[in-house]
């Protein structure tokens, strides 16, 4: 997302074009508005979900779920929610911390100083859990270092099925030079909540997908939402990638293999995002996050705590504990979190003004402006719903 301010005017003239929408039930609405995103920006398939404030429920799907077959996309199919899934490692932190099991002006070095690497650790001394949570720590992103890039596609050709475990990912980024002081500035980087899965797991003495799943998950009966630990996830839909250019430098299109096996282990992501997902699943997650609210107001406005990361005159973006806050010229405030994995791209927000969650993920590779474009097309979705510009009873 490092060139969010270059996308705006895209997102513009594309809102634009979905604000002559005729009269329709809200899917179809959705649909069409899928179709109009899937045909502007050349995607395989698109698929929207939106919550209303009286509960109603609305999907819209265009495209396939595989280019190679054919198959349609439907709205049960489900893809790699990347960093979207660190609302809920965020969100079980602050459960704890509410418990007391969990400081979050605590110094790292307290729950992790006597491993051996620590010391190693750029700002080991002086960073504390929140600033893990709001990616003030000053740590690079060890998925982006060359070395690590180098020796896990190299080992991944071998056996599809390798995986760093989170140490060894955070090896990579030890030794290095912090870009800024913990505290003083803001660096998104998955190693942060690395960092916070490995604290998490050692306070509690339990797998953090497990305590997502009894707290979070299963408490809110929020189905259709699935740890992406497996080579093989139900129900999940291919993604694709641009061959000549992507993450796992793997000359395919497709990050399916022909027996239906993702051709990498997806649980190299953990606490980064980790998570397969419908947009519906994420629209009810929004809900329970930022509506019924899953830890106490103090510990929320705590969440809501944020720092700059994008400023420019028509959007604006925040970091909190856990949570991006945006605010887009035409589209308003909203809440949530964005995500992206090789193959896929995921935006889940809720707008507290209108109490609607809404939900866009994408099975493909793109360039286009999606944290921008999904904010104006929900905000038109609203208007039309809420105007009764179209059979909302339908």
């Amino acid at each position: 997302m490092k060139s969010l301010k270059s996308f705006i005017s895209i997102g513009i003239a594309l809102f634009a074009g979905i604000n002559g929408l005729m009269a329709q039930t809200p899917a179809e609405l959705l649909t069409q508005i899928a179709g109009e995103v899937r045909a502007e920006h050349n995607l395989v398939g698109v698929s929207l979900a939106a919550i209303l404030p009286d509960g109603m429920e609305v999907t819209g799907v265009a495209g396939l779920a595989d280019e190679s077959t054919g198959e349609p996309l439907t709205a049960t199919g489900k893809m790699l929610a990347g960093s979207t899934g660190k609302v809920l490692f965020a969100a079980v932190a602050l459960q704890l911390a509410v418990e007391g099991l969990l400081d979050l002006d605590a110094k790292v070095s307290f729950y992790l100083g006597d491993r051996s690497w620590y010391p190693r650790l750029p700002n080991g001394n002086d960073m504390t859990v929140r600033h893990l949570l709001n990616h003030t720590a000053g740590l690079a992103h060890h998925y982006l270092e060359d070395a690590f890039l180098t020796d896990y596609t190299a080992r991944m050709k071998e056996d599809p099925a390798f995986l760093f475990d989170a140490e060894q990912s955070i090896s990579y980024i030890l030794d290095k030079p912090a870009p800024f002081a913990a505290g003083q500035g803001f660096q998104y980087s998955d190693t942060h909540f690395t960092l916070l899965g490995l604290i998490v797991e050692q306070i509690t003495g339990q797998n953090y997908y497990n305590l997502i799943q009894d707290r979070l998950l299963s408490h809110y009966n929020l189905k259709g939402i699935t740890p992406s630990n497996s080579m093989n996830i139900p129900g999940l839909v291919t993604g694709h990638w641009n061959p000549a250019d992507n993450h796992f430098r793997l000359p395919v299109r497709s990050n399916r293999d022909a027996a239906g096996d993702l051709r990498y282990n997806p649980a190299m992501e953990w606490a980064g995002g980790g998570f397969a997902a419908t947009p519906l699943a994420l629209a009810r997650l929004a809900k329970a996050l930022y509506e019924d609210k899953v830890v106490p107001p103090a510990v929320y406005d705590q969440m809501m705590d944020t720092v700059d990361w994008v400023e420019s005159p028509n959007l604006t973006l925040k970091y909190g504990l856990g949570v991006i806050t945006r605010d887009i010229e035409e589209a308003g405030f909203s809440i949530g979190h964005s995500g992206f994995y090789p193959g896929y791209r995921t935006e889940m927000y809720y707008f507290p003004e209108k109490k609607v969650a809404f939900a866009l993920m994408v099975n493909s590779d793109t360039e286009a402006p999606l944290i921008v474009l999904s904010a104006r097309i929900a905000q038109d979705f609203i208007r039309k719903v809420t105007d009764h510009n179209v059979e909302k009873g339908m």
